[in-house]
């Protein structure tokens, strides 16, 4: 016995100190042994691996980077990488890096499909066949309906389960729904689970495969011994694929049948679509299918259930995102979810901290091998970024590990790059095919759940606990399940017992509730209107000597005279609830001797601020040796004359007296008229020998309104408007900075006043509602106008201003001609469909997402235009050439959206449509169209005709012809095209020259096209040689 064991413990020992050497030699000559590292991450791949198989990979390799820095060896052939650099340099399109085989041995099975072919040629195939199918644009087309249908019916079994017993499972039904929908889409057929209420045997089987290929991808051995055991599990978990095939023949049926079918089933889509030379055999429809399904269903439904988790565990959030879903049509779309910003905010950061895949998409680093971090990757290393660990960068994400959607806000300013490593779809080329599909599912079911199951809370086992992370490649919550319960406390507990917006009867009103202004009072009309008439006389009727005069005493204001209106809020003191139960008059108010309701100062007291009302009459007596009263009188009769009639911000009842009228808005009104003197017999001769007073004129309208905006006033308002409007005294600079801040200012007090409110039911006079009405509406449609000409994101946000479109009631005691209003609400609309453009295509989220989806901004881009020249022509010829004027910018900057995929540099010209319409070419040529018809419009301006009015942003809107012709001729793809464009180019300058004596807002554009040539358009901007060659060719003529 002896002499045959010793020679086996000799052997043993051999073996063991053999490979032990080989590891440490293998360990000293690798290159990666200088990476930052625990030092058994040097000779074993095995402590990667426990934690994998404990379901804590994210966290062992998260505490690793915290420990050891942004890049980190895993085993002796992987590396972690989590930095910015690192993760484009893996995952960018332009990346060499190839998908590693680990995703094949994911999928159990070593057949190649979409998700885990690691040949570039073959996948880029691939995906170009699949991707009309996957397109959001298709999918809103084909499969909408059937999405939305489904998810509708996820929120009814969740609701009814809470009606039922209390409490329900989101993950369970989230996962039912899609389920249901990958049946539709990848079999043809409907499973039906959200009806039957449990999964079917294939479902079951997905899940249980899902979670064992995890580990048998890191740990094949297991498999083998796996299969070996005859339990059902274990056939399930280490033969699942086999089932999940056979199952799959239903989808090749189906595809044979696509025929009798139409598309109704993604196969056949894709079938249909196919080009020449691309083919999809039977055995790849049931590989794709069952792959797709395997990635479609578990991941979304956890992604929802995290959503409803992280959601309910903020009441205010919550409260808030069931405001903004109430205020949903009832038969909303995806797309109408998709403006919903505080939701998408939600749901991006959902994706940020809570996305079903967290874990390292695995990579093989290329050929010639990479450089991460100053380190040299040899060729055919594992590397990865792992997204948990990114998504949680400090300098990327501020407070990275709260839970704060305002961070996804246009105005947060987010980075770009902290933009780029959020993947919880993956990166690159390689990003899920489906993101799409699983967006539509989140946006739909999740705004469907706030509206229908408002008020529900986490129930007591739904703990951190219970939802921390177990990560098996996917992450899903440790007790697999998310369960809601009603809230006790919460008054009225809706579950879609009736519309949106109403009261059941005799129900209790909720606080944060959205309610219909037709049906319910709002808090804020509980400000200004009486609920009911006053049973007994109130004391706002006995005589007091400040409030018992008339209330049409007060011009341009509605209230008594010494009165401050101010807008209230919702708590203290002034809770519209309590105060709507007040006596209110038959003019809605209620005074306390000298004061109605309540009278609030703006900021610090006058008195604190070193003014006084003597200093308020020294200024008037300074404006009257400046403008004396009789000059005065003729320059309000000019205003009204040439400017009241585009921008009726005056009432008929009480026109502007110069006398008694505030300070500011007299000297505003002066200074906006003070252009139009030439046009007065006596001011004509005048402003022929002395200069035009502006800069006495600014300086006493800035210590005015140093005084007045302490208490501010309707006509500090109307004050601030024509400051705004008033055009540069000096055309050839634009005061952007200038006009800008008075733009904040003017907003700012307009809210304080409740001009964002619509007052159409308001008690009060039917002239001061629609003269509340008219100023509401010029100052939108100042924000949006001048937004766009000066190039930044509007002040006013539509879910914030109430009053965005005119209407012909508003025009009572406006004393506007029938042409005038005609003008005014064809003017309304244009501007309707601008702020939709400014929101949709060049707010500052969207210019991210768009520039490079031409299918989206497409999607996005029709429809307005479409809306636009829809817009009817009014009648007046000099109002139809500044709303034509008006209607054709507007069209030129939805055309240069769409043609911003293209000349974005990032984006170069790879896309190619189906659609003839959707062509480089076709868009080019609409925009030819458009600036034809602007050059047109200033072709046809007459003194004559157009010597009235032009807002300050007119000089943006010319100025962009000549600019957009550049651009078109710099992007032009040949000699001939250029030389079109160039030639149209110096024929418009040559036309504007001619224009601008009579025209001096033509100046600044002029100006800034011409700088470009008198540098030298070569010595300015980088020309392809054909276009540099064109620009010869016409300036040699």
């Amino acid at each position: 016995m002896d002499l045959v064991s010793k020679p086996i413990a000799v052997l043993l020992v051999g073996i063991v100190i053999v490979s032990s050497l080989r590891i440490a030699l293998r360990s000293l000559l690798s290159p990666l042994k200088y990476i930052p590292g625990p030092w058994y991450s040097h000779l074993t791949q095995y402590v990667l691996k426990y934690h994998v198989v404990m379901g804590r990979r994210i966290f062992y390799v998260d505490n690793l980077h915290r420990k050891y820095g942004d890049i980190v060896r895993l085993s002796p052939g992987e590396v972690s990488v989590v930095s910015v650099d690192g993760h484009r340099k893996i995952y960018s399109a332009s990346s060499r890096c190839t998908k590693h085989e680990w995703y094949l041995k994911f999928g159990g099975h070593p057949y190649p499909g979409l998700f885990t072919m690691t040949d570039h040629q073959e996948h880029a195939q691939r995906r170009k066949m699949f991707a009309r199918a996957f397109s959001k644009s298709q999918l809103r087309v084909q499969w909408e309906d059937t999405i939305k249908a489904i998810a509708k019916k996820a929120v009814h079994r969740i609701a009814d389960e809470l009606k039922e017993n209390g409490k329900a499972d989101v993950l369970k039904w989230w996962t039912f729904m899609t389920s249901d929908i990958s049946g539709e889409l990848m079999f043809g057929e409907s499973w039906d689970m959200l009806g039957k209420g449990q999964k079917n045997e294939f479902i079951r089987s997905v899940a249980i495969y899902i979670q064992s290929s995890g580990l048998t991808a890191e740990l094949p051995l297991i498999k083998t011994i796996g299969r070996l055991i005859p339990h059902p599990w274990c056939r399930t978990a280490f033969r699942g694929w086999d089932y999940v095939l056979d199952y799959a023949s239903r989808a090749v049926e189906n595809s044979k049948k696509r025929t009798q079918m139409g598309e109704r089933y993604i196969f056949g889509t894709i079938l249909a679509g196919a080009e020449k030379g691309e083919i999809l055999t039977e055995f790849d429809i049931k590989n794709e299918a069952g792959n797709f399904t395997v990635a479609a269903t578990d991941t979304t439904a956890v992604t929802l259930s995290y959503l409803i988790y992280a959601v309910l565990s903020r009441p205010k959030l919550q409260a808030a995102i069931e405001a903004e879903v109430a205020t949903l049509p009832d038969n909303f779309t995806d797309a109408d979810v998709e403006t919903l910003p505080l939701l998408n905010a939600t749901i991006s950061e959902t994706n940020r901290l809570f996305a079903a895949a967290q874990g390292a998409f695995p990579r093989r680093a290329p050929s010639g091998g990479l450089n991460l971090e100053e380190y040299m990757i040899p060729e055919k290393t594992t590397i990865s970024a792992q997204s948990y660990t990114m998504h949680r960068k400090e300098d990327l994400f501020p407070n990275a590990l709260e839970f704060n959607p305002e961070r996804w806000f246009a105005e947060s300013n987010m980075s770009s790059d902290a933009k780029a490593v959020v993947s919880p779809f993956g990166s690159g080329s390689r990003i899920c095919i489906g993101i799409h599909v699983a967006y539509m599912e989140i946006r739909l079911a999740a705004a469907g759940f706030f509206r229908e199951c408002r008020g529900v809370e986490l129930a007591e086992e739904t703990t951190p606990e219970s939802m921390s992370f177990m990560n098996y490649f996917a992450t899903f919550p440790k007790s697999h399940r998310c369960i809601i319960q009603l809230k006790s406390t919460y008054p009225g507990q809706v579950l879609g017992g009736f519309p949106v917006g109403q009261l059941p009867e005799d129900g209790p009103m909720h606080f944060g509730e959205v309610f219909n202004f037709d049906t319910t009072p709002s808090e804020f009309e509980a400000m200004f209107r009486s609920p009911r008439p006053p049973d007994s006389p109130s004391a706002a009727a006995l005589e007091t000597e400040a409030l018992n005069m008339s209330i049409a005493s007060a011009p341009n204001s509605g209230y008594p005279a010494g009165a401050n209106p101010q807008l209230m809020g919702l708590s203290s003191d002034m809770d519209p609830l309590l105060i709507r139960h007040y006596r209110f008059d038959e003019m809605g108010m209620f005074a306390f001797k000298e004061l109605a309701i309540h009278s609030s100062l703006f900021s610090r007291r006058r008195e604190e601020a070193g003014l006084s009302k003597g200093y308020e009459d020294s200024l008037r007596e300074e404006l009257q040796q400046v403008i004396p009263l009789d000059v005065g009188r003729r320059l309000v009769r000019l205003f009204y004359q040439f400017i009241h009639p585009k921008w009726p911000i005056f009432s008929e009842s009480h026109p502007l007296d110069p006398e008694s009228a505030p300070l500011c808005l007299v000297a505003a009104t002066y200074a906006i008229s003070l252009p139009f003197a030439v046009h007065d017999d006596k001011l004509s001769v005048d402003v022929a020998y002395d200069k035009p007073p502006y800069a006495e004129l600014s300086r006493i309208i800035e210590k005015s309104l140093a005084y007045e905006m302490h208490s501010p006033t309707l006509a500090i308002v109307q004050a601030l408007l024509l400051l705004v409007l008033r055009p540069s005294s000096d055309p050839m600079v634009a005061d952007a900075a200038s006009r800008w801040d008075l733009l904040g200012r003017l907003t700012s007090c307009a809210t304080t006043l409740g001009l964002h409110l619509d007052p159409s039911r308001w008690s009060m006079a039917s002239w001061q509602i629609s003269h509340r009405r008219r100023l509401s509406f010029i100052i939108y449609a100042t924000d949006k106008w001048l937004a766009c000409g000066l190039g930044r994101p509007p002040l006013i946000h539509e879910d914030n201003w109430l009053v965005t479109t005119l209407r012909y009631d508003d025009f009572s005691d406006s004393g506007l001609d029938a042409p005038a209003q005609n003008h005014l609400i064809s003017f309304s609309a244009i501007t309707r469909t601008l702020a939709s453009t400014l929101s949709k295509l060049y707010s500052t989220r969207s210019v991210g997402i768009l520039s490079g989806d031409h299918e989206r901004t497409f999607d996005i881009a029709q429809p307005l235009l479409h809306e636009l020249r829809d817009i009817p022509n009014d009648d007046s010829s000099t109002s139809s050439t500044e709303n034509g004027l008006g209607q054709l910018y507007v069209q030129l900057i939805i055309v240069r959206a769409k043609l911003r995929p293209w000349l974005a540099e990032t984006t170069a010209t790879e896309y190619h449509s189906h659609d003839p319409s959707r062509s480089l070419r076709v868009v080019r040529e609409e925009m030819r169209t458009c600036i034809i018809g602007m050059s047109a419009i200033i072709r046809s301006l007459s003194p004559d005709t157009d010597g009235g009015f032009w807002p300050p942003w007119t000089q943006f809107m010319f100025s962009s012809v000549c600019f957009t012709l550049m651009t078109m001729a710099v992007t032009s793809a040949d000699f001939e095209e250029a030389s079109g464009w160039i030639a149209e180019l110096q024929s418009t300058r040559k036309l504007i020259r001619v224009k601008v004596v009579s025209f001096p807002f033509l100046r600044l554009g002029l100006l800034r096209i011409d700088a470009l040539f008198w540098r030298g358009i070569e010595n300015v901007l980088q020309l392809e040689p054909h276009v540099a060659e064109a620009f010869k060719a016409v300036e040699s003529k």
